[in-house]
């Protein structure tokens, strides 16, 4: 990570509500995590990974590239349809620092145009690559609404390996409530090894997606996204108020 983001950072946290600007979610009345993944959707791994999780009450959040969702607006939609959040990580995942900042934000306005015109949902929630950004590039993010994501953990789930690897470094996480974890839907031993990699904890703590900005019409766990998900948007919007 550059000085110049760092930098960017120190300013955003002193700066910024932790609604709109997260390392960390507020915490829950019962403990929870929040599980990421960037760099899909991939048309084999993804659909992989969403495979696995319909075997567990677990949820979780997929920060998806433009013109992949372009190229599989398909396994977007599965997403978004089996209980998961969707956010924007660019349309050509570029760092802030190789553009200018109106080249950058039209990247991102690009993606998230196409990901609401997939979805039929506002998508508000954005991860920029490698955790890059410049102080005028967020300043313009959070004059576009967007709440921008980092993490609390990050796997490096992408140079492992093999699944053995993943599951000890995943097992080894000291997770806390609120605690976001960075994956990777495209990295091949993620999509083989996520199922057990979740059996490892979720007997102590619960993962659960991002909430979006808006509702729609798709189902979470069972009961209409305009009940369920947005109770859990207020109750996040609530702990986060009480955080400040």
């Amino acid at each position: 990570m550059s000085v110049l983001t760092k930098i960017t950072h120190l300013l955003a946290r002193r700066l910024c509500d932790n609604r709109r600007y997260l390392t960390r979610a507020p915490g829950q009345t019962n403990p929870a995590v929040y599980l990421t993944f960037d760099d899909g959707p991939h048309p084999d791994r993804t659909n992989r990974i969403l495979d696995q999780f319909a075997h567990s009450d677990s949820k979780a959040t997929f920060f998806v590239i433009g013109r992949r969702a372009r190229r599989h607006p398909q396994t977007v939609r599965r997403i978004l349809a089996e209980g998961h959040s969707v956010g924007c990580h660019t349309w050509r995942h570029w760092s802030a620092r190789q553009l200018s900042v109106r080249e950058y934000v039209d990247d991102v306005r690009r993606s998230r145009a196409e990901i609401e015109q997939i979805t039929g949902e506002k998508i508000d929630l954005f991860r920029p690559p490698y955790g890059e950004l410049t102080p005028f590039s967020l300043w313009r993010l959070l004059s576009d609404e967007c709440r921008i994501i980092h993490w609390t953990h990050d796997t490096r789930d992408f140079q492992l390996p093999a699944i053995p690897v993943l599951q000890q470094r995943f097992a080894e996480l000291p997770l806390s409530d609120g605690d976001i974890i960075l994956m990777h839907d495209d990295a091949s031993v993620t999509s083989y090894a996520l199922r057990r990699c979740l059996q490892t904890w979720e007997s102590q703590i619960r993962f659960l997606a991002l909430p979006m900005a808006t509702t729609a019409t798709r189902r979470i766990q069972g009961t209409t996204d305009s009940t369920a998900h947005q109770a859990f948007r207020e109750e996040f919007a609530v702990a986060g108020s009480a955080a400040e």
